[in-house]
């Protein structure tokens, strides 16, 4: 073969070799997609489905959430404000909030002292009107009294005038009048240092002043 046919080929060879590697690459840069079988493999006589697998969803990022921020804050102690979680006043160390236990205890103990003052001048109140209505009763009493000596010493057939010049005069008079035995008169006096309607009675017989005494009683 002459030098220029040797040329021929070799160039012909050459163009051979770029095709086939150019197609070689081709292959390899789209590899070949294979179809799906329409129906199920079979394995051993049995069937298998193929199940697909749905593609996942790409997740988002997870978000973090931003810190809280902090409430104002006054402190019912000093007066200061604040911006904190804390529980206590950074400038005066108290706590914000007085516990409910305290407070309910307060309120306890107010309404029990207040309780106790009301009963306590409920008393006095009372008290004081009970006293003074015995002391009423003591001077009322004393009012016309005379002692059991006293009365013990008036001798029956005194006259009225007499006992009253002696004793004073009477707490209360009674008169009657008797048919056909004429007038009787009773005067009474109270016991002195005595219960209540404790009294001494002295009946004359007659009216008026010149009555004279029958009859003397501690009622």
């Amino acid at each position: 073969m002459t030098p220029a046919g040797d040329n021929v080929v070799d160039t012909l060879t050459c163009l051979t070799l770029l095709h086939t590697v150019d197609a070689v690459g081709e292959r390899v840069r789209s590899p070949k997609r294979t179809a799906t079988p329409s129906r199920p493999p079979h394995r051993n006589g049995r069937k298998f489905a193929v199940m697909s697998v749905p593609p996942q969803q790409p997740q988002s990022p997870v978000q973090i959430p931003s810190a809280a921020t902090p409430p104002v804050k006054v402190c019912p102690s000093c007066g200061a404000q604040a911006q904190t979680f804390a529980s206590v006043c950074p400038h005066c160390h108290k706590r914000y909030r007085v516990k409910k236990s305290r407070t309910l205890l307060k309120v306890t103990l107010g309404v029990i002292l207040g309780g106790l003052v009301l009963i306590v001048g409920c008393a006095a109140v009372i008290g004081g009107a009970a006293n003074e209505a015995s002391k009423s009763i003591t001077r009322e009493q004393n009012a016309n009294a005379i002692t059991n000596s006293q009365a013990r010493a008036i001798e029956l057939g005194t006259s009225r005038k007499a006992v009253e010049d002696e004793l004073g005069a009477p707490k209360s008079t009674q008169e009657s009048e008797n048919t056909g035995l004429g007038s009787d008169t009773c005067i009474y006096y109270n016991v002195k240092g005595g219960q209540l309607l404790d009294s001494w009675q002295f009946c004359f017989d007659g009216a008026g002043q010149s009555g004279v005494l029958t009859s003397r009683n501690r009622l």
